[in-house]
């Protein structure tokens, strides 16, 4: 082996001292911006550029809240999660509207966030952000994406064996049901960019510094910084997000409704039947519908009808009765992150 040059021996004191970091101060201690440029291969005015593009980005971030008096001093409870922000946040595509990303550059963006959980988060962390919607959102993105492009360049490449009469007929019969398409798209993003912002303004009236609701968040990159804000507030963010009861209660409430027709979910099924026994034997419920039950027949086919359907009456008072607004909205959220569990099925069927 040659004898190791200057450079060469700078790069590896480099290495030591970015694993050093991630391994001994990230998430155990406070750091600032030197460690955070080392982490990130950037120096410290990128660094300070990058906390100035977030902090406009999202208005919940403040770049007061990154310093202690005029030093920046990044808290170990969130140095990780701000870590992986700045690493997305340094990317040369990033401008903080990711919807104007070509796919492939977005799909980048992701997974240069995803490989920053891995890397940058301790071992909790991962296994919350991992169990939350946007992150599994996330991963199958890009699976969806590879699908879209195999089934485009099939069609492709049968149009290309057909003989010329017939290659003409199809693609002229494609274009014209694909014509329709582009304006169904636009539609659809026009009404997301206007929910979203009718979303965040709402939630902007409740705070006037920060959305607070980390649950409900269906991009990654802001539910990270959502996360962000609240370990910056003290606040731990994990165990406020859910509670147990009132997902049964959603759980069921949808599912009485017809609008959950799939459980097969860890856990769903034993969630919603427990809280379906515990509401049946609660006092709003059980003396009137043993009452009813004298009456009716359980054993003749159409009154047997009538008690499933009067239980579910019942059942829907007494969720009516204990569910507020944000149960609401948690229950959307779980059906969201069910349908994307049926698009991931679907893709495994589909790549059989």
């Amino acid at each position: 082996m040659g004898r190791k040059t200057k450079y060469d021996e700078a790069i590896e004191n480099e290495k030591m001292d970015r694993t050093k970091i991630i391994q001994d101060k990230l998430n155990k201690e406070d750091i600032g911006t030197k460690e955070i440029a080392v982490v990130t291969r950037m120096d410290e005015r990128s660094v300070r550029n990058i906390l100035k593009k977030l902090c406009e980005n999202y208005p919940q971030l403040k770049l007061d809240g990154f310093k202690n008096g005029k030093s920046y001093n990044f808290k170990a409870d969130w140095n990780g999660l701000l870590t992986t922000l700045c690493e997305v946040a340094s990317l040369p595509q990033y401008d903080g509207r990711k919807e104007q990303h070509s796919m492939e550059g977005y799909l980048d963006h992701l997974e240069v966030l995803i490989q920053g959980i891995d890397t940058y988060l301790t071992s909790l962390d991962q296994a919350f952000i991992k169990s939350h919607g946007s992150y599994q959102q996330a991963i199958l993105e890009k699976k969806l994406y590879e699908s879209l492009l195999y089934r485009i360049g099939s069609i492709v490449n049968q149009v290309g064996m057909m003989p010329a009469t017939l290659r003409f007929q199809t693609l002229a019969g494609l274009n014209k049901k694909l014509e329709p398409v582009t304006t169904h798209l636009a539609q659809r993003h026009s009404k997301y960019l206007i929910d979203k912002h009718l979303y965040k303004k709402e939630a902007l009236n409740e705070n006037q510094n920060a959305i607070n609701d980390t649950s409900f968040q269906e991009d990654l990159e802001e539910y990270l910084v959502s996360l962000l804000h609240l370990r910056m507030q003290g606040k731990d963010g994990i165990d406020e997000t859910y509670n147990m009861e009132v997902v049964g209660a959603t759980l069921l409430e949808q599912l009485v409704l017809g609008n959950l027709t799939d459980g097969n979910i860890d856990g769903i099924v034993e969630l919603i039947t427990s809280t379906k026994e515990d509401l049946l034997q609660s006092s709003l419920i059980k003396p009137t519908f043993e009452k009813i039950k004298t009456v009716l027949d359980e054993k003749n086919p159409v009154e047997q009808m009538l008690l499933n359907w009067i239980e579910q009456t019942l059942l829907l008072v007494a969720l009516g009765n204990s569910n507020e607004e944000k149960n609401r909205v948690l229950g959307k959220e779980l059906l969201r992150q069910m349908v994307t569990a049926e698009v991931y099925r679907n893709l495994q069927e589909f790549n059989r």
